[in-house]
């Protein structure tokens, strides 16, 4: 019984701590989402001609410093079909700081009447 408590202890501890560290994480990408999409809409025609350059940096970084992070998200998806693969650290901030450059740069299509 008292091994039962420690380990619902030591379990309990742990998600709490998961939880703040996934929550920061969270916080952090989705306050600089909407720092990316303020700026897209106030400086919109400044910004549009670095969307080409941006997206051979992104690609530059991957290949060069991404060390198998290349997939990106497919790892993820794989992970969540039970398939036996390993996720890089490094995807996540390469997919944070990839998330915020298409935020910043992406064109969106506004009907008019």
């Amino acid at each position: 019984m008292k091994d039962r408590i420690v380990r619902a202890l030591f379990f309990s501890g742990f998600s709490i701590i998961t939880g703040l560290i996934v929550g920061f994480i969270d916080v952090f990408f989705s306050k600089g989402l909407i720092l990316a999409a303020n700026l897209r809409v106030e400086y919109f025609n400044k910004l549009i001609i670095f969307l080409p350059f941006v997206g051979v940096l992104m690609i530059f970084l991957y290949k060069k410093y991404g060390k198998g992070s290349l997939k990106g998200m497919g790892y993820v998806f794989e992970a969540a079909h039970m398939e036996n693969v390993i996720i890089p650290k490094r995807l996540i901030p390469f997919s944070i700081i990839s998330t915020w450059a298409t935020h910043l740069l992406e064109v969106q299509l506004v009907e008019r009447e």
